[in-house]
């Protein structure tokens, strides 16, 4: 819980942004896509809505789409039947760690957000 109140807080501070099309982004997008892809089943792609640096913290608040860019379906996946009732959306939340000269690390994500609840 401590960790999503530093990734609110850093929504709001004047943190950096990543800056599209650079390595140290696509490498922060591979880190918050594996625990989304063990969560699902499957393999996800990210519409960053907000990726967010500050200090050795990464922020990101994105939309899950098909490797095709399609939306996302949840069909075969462990949260299709909340799905199939509105339960859930295509939205990722991840909270990262820099670990120094080796990359990030994942601590704490949800897939499937909605207002009100957290599934998965």
């Amino acid at each position: 819980m401590r960790g999503l109140a530093i990734a609110v807080t850093m929504t709001l501070s004047a943190s950096a942004l990543a800056a599209p099309d650079t390595a140290e982004r696509a490498a922060i997008l591979d880190v918050a896509r594996k625990p989304a892809e063990l969560a699902l089943s499957k393999p996800v792609r990210f519409r960053v809505g907000t990726l967010r640096i500050e200090g050795g913290w990464v922020f990101l608040l994105s939309s899950m789409v098909e490797p095709d860019g399609r939306p996302l379906s949840y069909r075969g996946t462990s949260l299709a039947g909340l799905a199939q009732h509105g339960a859930v959306s295509g939205d990722c939340v991840a909270l990262l760690q820099r670990q120094g000269g080796a990359g990030h690390r994942a601590r704490r994500g949800f897939v499937g957000c909605r207002l009100g609840g957290m599934a998965g």
